[in-house]
This record gives structure tokens, C-alpha cells and sequence, in this order.
């Protein structure tokens, strides 16, 4: 391979990366960022920074180096520009490409395993949300522990040199301080050393009790989750059916499919269809005697397995770290194909271009999607504080506020990074917001009918609507509708309602 063939190499899946995912970069926050910013707030000294970066907070979850340290540090740099948040992110995905490209050369003997496995991984529907919210961080930061040590232990076992397998064992640790998935990491480097370097596989096992120890801690601290979305559910039919959302998510055709608008039929035949070739690919490579597929399986298995419980908490990213080993077969699989000639090769391709060119289109769209909704939850917050500022002491009364730009940012109480705590939306505006049963009620966020008289009378509060991705002052005409209404005998929040 020359020189520039080698650049290109490793420089298309980089671009790759780039051209699915730069719209990241001009994505502001949005949802549970405001939360994490807001985390700076509560550092007050060292026993607080202590509390912030090691505490058990969302969900009971740790997560000090991906939730915690980029908020507290890139909060404290940059304040609340983006951009320095979403370069990261996007220079971490780099970084994944280049291990996920290291340890499918390692695993497959291939090159060309090696340039496609991160193409399979990038395409992925799962990652729209990671390469578009940076409080999901967590799930482009992990990938890198995970890989590096597995590339780690695998080079071990290889070599058998000690100095790999105690630099494993940092990585495997420093791991929990990212995701606790990380406790799955001892029964891939097992199934590895099963399937590969059995003299090995006993290695694995005081990562195994590291692994229990902390499942153990976490769930001794984190207590009861508080919500029907992280109720647990052993059944065996609710642990397929919920595998099967996790399926879908994998291939990506339903998601495709739907906005398509493809006939059922055809999504699930085309579900099938790449369903039945990778098990039977699987299937025919393990009677070959050649574990890598089977090992590629397990590897999405047991990342996926501590999730499958969650019946109720099907998330789009949550296939992400698990796609990783299907990519690698997927790779494995083209590799094979074009060494067995141009028909093994061209339906290959084929099945390989109906999972890449659906699930890209549904990245484009997830990134647009995310891109655009932030750009409504910029221009909400940043409206919302020149008001402030232009109008100090006043109360801010926000109507019109739909029920995408309520879940995306007022929930999170993202004017508490300002110090505010009276900003709240109209009692009117209540009727478009769907209450989740899951969550506390929404009272806190509305002024109450009689407050909003008080103070529309007393002129401490003014009153904007969101319109066109801006605010609008409309104090003048909503009191008197509002006043109209009272006097009528009409409630002021049905006159009011839209």
C-alpha cells in the first residue's frame, strides 16, 4: 500500500465521521445539559467539587469523567458556548474510529475489516443522539475505554506481556468513572480469551469480582430510581420484546421506513431479510469452526444484556455501544465476500448498502432534527435573559410554549444557571404540555390564575410569546384578554387558550 494509499486509509472513515455528524458542532443544549451546567453552581470549595464529581446523581450513576468533569471544567471555560462542548465530543468520535479501525484489523487479519467496521458503527441511528446532546456523552466517551482496553488485553494475549495486561486493568477501572456498562467488560475479555486464548481466560476473572464490587456499591447508594421507567422486568417475553426494539433501533429500517412511508410489509421484509444473513452468516462461520462472528455476537449481547431489563426505557443510543461488535462482523463479512468473488462480493455490498444508505438518511435527519430544536432552545433561553436584563425585578410570564420546546428546555429549568427561579409559563399554556405520568407533576412551572391577575395588576410581571423561534412582548393585549375574560365571567384561561 503507498504512502497516500495508506493517508486515505485511515483518513475516509475520519471524513466519514465528519460529513454524518459535523451538523454536532453547531448544536447548542438542550433537555439534562441545563442540569449539568447548573452543577458548577453548587462548587463552592473542595468538599463540594468532591460531592459533584464522585456523588451518586442521575439515576445513582457515577459517571465523574463524562457527565461530571466535562460540565464542571468546559462550563467553567467556555460558559454557555457549545461549540468547545461538541468539538470534543466530535474529537472523541475520531478517536473511537481509529480503535474501532485497530481492533478489527487485530480481530478480522483484514485491512479491509479495518476500514469498513467503523463505516458499519458510524452509520448507526443509535449515535444520532450521542453526536447531537453532549449530556450523552457518556456513550462516545466509553466506547474509547472499552476498546482500548480490549485492544489492550488482546495484544496480551498475544505477547504476554505483563506491562499490557496491567495497562488493561487501568483502563478497565478508570472505565467506571465513564459508564457503568463498564461492568460488562470482564465477560467480553473472557468470551475473548474462551473462543481465542483459553490459557487466558483466568486472567479475566479478578475483573469479574471488580466488576460485582461495583454493582454492589452503586446499587447500595443509588437506592430506588423513583420512576416507572427504570422498573425492572425479568420476564423471558419481556426480555425478547424488548430485545426486539433494541433490534430495530440496530438496523435502523424502521426508522427509516416509517418517514419513507414504506408499507409495513416491506419494513419488516427488509428487516428480515438482513436479519436471516447475518444469522445465517453466524451460523455457517461457527460450524466452519471460525469463532470471530460468534465472538462479534457476544460482544452486542452482553453489552446490551444489563439494559434488556428496562422494559420501559428503550432509548435510541442504547444499541450504540453493543452496534460496536456487529460492525466488526459486518466488516468481517464484506471482507470474506470479496475474497470469494464478485458475486459473494456484490451481494455483500447489497446487503450492506440496505442497512448504510437507510440508517445515513435517518442520521441526517436525527442531526438535523437535534440541530434545529436547540436553535428554538437558544433563542428561548437567550430571549428569555435580555428580558431579564432589560426588565430587572420583573417576573417573566412565557406563552405559547409548545410541548417539544417545554420537554427540551423549561423542564430542566435552564434559568436557574442565572439565578432565576421567576420565570414560568401562563396558566393557558398548560393545555399544550402533555404531563408524563413518570414525572413529578408540573404545577412548579405554571403561575397559578390568581397570581397571574395579582401580578398583571400590580405590573410586576410581563408577559411574551414564543413566535417564529422568538419572544414577543404581548403584556399590553394578554391582559386584556385576560382581564376581559374575569370580567365576562368566562375563565380567562379558556378565552386565553389557543
Amino acid at each position: 500500500m503507498t504512502r497516500a494509499a495508506r493517508f486515505a486509509y485511515w483518513l475516509v472513515p475520519i471524513a466519514f465521521c465528519i460529513a454524518l455528524y459535523w451538523l454536532g458542532l453547531r448544536t447548542w443544549f438542550q433537555q439534562d445539559d441545563f442540569t449539568w451546567l447548573n452543577l458548577r453552581n453548587h462548587v463552592t470549595g473542595f468538599q463540594s467539587l468532591l460531592w459533584a464529581l464522585f456523588a451518586p446523581l442521575a439515576q445513582g450513576t457515577f459517571r465523574s469523567f463524562s457527565d461530571r468533569a466535562i460540565f464542571l471544567l468546559f462550563s467553567s471555560l467556555f460558559r454557555l458556548h457549545s461549540a468547545p462542548y461538541r468539538l470534543f465530543v466530535l474529537l472523541n468520535q475520531i478517536l473511537n474510529v481509529v480503535l474501532i479501525m485497530l481492533v478489527a484489523r487485530k480481530l478480522t487479519k483484514s485491512e479491509l475489516s479495518g476500514f469498513l467496521a467503523p463505516l458499519f458503527w458510524l452509520s448507526n441511528i443509535a449515535l444520532i443522539i450521542p453526536m447531537s446532546w453532549t449530556s450523552a456523552y457518556n456513550e462516545v466517551q466509553y466506547p474509547t475505554f472499552l476498546l482500548l482496553g480490549f485492544y489492550l488485553f488482546v495484544r496480551y494475549t498475544e505477547t504476554g506481556n505483563p506491562r499490557l495486561y496491567w495497562a488493561q486493568w487501568a483502563v478497565f477501572v478508570l472505565g467506571f468513572g465513564s459508564l457503568e456498562l463498564n461492568m460488562v467488560y470482564p465477560a467480553i475479555a473472557g468470551l475473548y480469551a474462551l473462543l481465542f486464548a483459553s490459557r487466558y481466560f483466568r486472567s479475566t476473572l479478578p475483573m469479574l469480582g471488580v466488576s460485582v464490587f461495583f454493582a454492589a456499591i452503586e446499587k447500595s447508594l443509588s437506592g430506588q430510581m423513583g420512576n416507572s421507567y427504570y422498573e425492572m422486568d425479568f420476564h423471558p417475553a419481556s426480555l425478547l420484546a424488548t430485545f426486539g426494539r433494541h433490534w430495530d433501533i440496530l438496523l435502523g429500517i424502521s426508522a427509516y421506513g416509517g418517514p419513507a412511508q414504506w408499507p409495513d410489509w416491506l419494513v419488516l421484509l427488509v428487516t428480515a431479510v438482513l436479519t436471516a444473513a447475518i444469522l445465517m452468516f453466524v451460523a455457517w462461520q461457527t460450524r466452519s469452526g471460525r469463532w470471530l462472528p460468534l465472538f462479534c455476537v457476544g460482544w452486542f449481547l452482553i453489552v446490551l444484556a444489563p439494559l434488556l431489563p428496562l422494559h420501559n426505557h428503550v432509548i435510541q443510543y442504547y444499541p450504540a455501544i453493543p452496534a460496536i461488535g456487529m460492525a466488526i462482523l459486518a466488516a468481517y463479512a464484506m471482507s470474506l465476500a470479496w475474497q470469494r468473488g464478485w458475486a459473494n462480493a456484490a451481494m455483500a455490498a447489497a446487503l450492506a448498502l440496505l442497512y448504510i444508505l437507510p440508517s445515513a438518511s435517518v442520521v441526517q435527519a436525527g442531526m438535523t432534527y437535534y440541530h434545529d430544536r436547540s436553535v428554538r432552545v437558544r433563542s428561548l433561553v437567550q430571549n428569555v435573559a435580555l428580558a431579564k436584563q432589560t426588565n430587572p425585578g420583573k417576573t417573566i410570564l412565557i406563552q405559547n410554549v409548545d410541548d417539544d420546546l417545554f420537554w427540551s428546555s423549561v423542564y430542566y429549568l435552564p434559568f436557574r444557571l442565572f439565578g432565576w427561579s421567576d420565570v414560568l409559563l401562563t396558566p393557558d399554556s398548560r393545555s399544550r404540555i402533555k404531563e408524563d405520568p413518570a414525572f413529578p407533576p408540573l404545577d412548579s412551572y405554571f403561575l397559578t390564575p390568581a397570581a397571574t391577575a395579582a401580578f398583571l395588576k400590580e405590573g410586576s410581571a410581563l408577559v411574551y410569546s414564543v413566535e417564529d423561534g422568538n419572544l414577543r412582548d404581548v403584556t399590553s393585549s394578554y391582559a386584556a384578554s385576560y382581564f376581559n375574560g374575569m370580567d365576562s365571567g368566562a375563565s380567562p384561561i379558556a378565552v386565553l387558550r389557543p
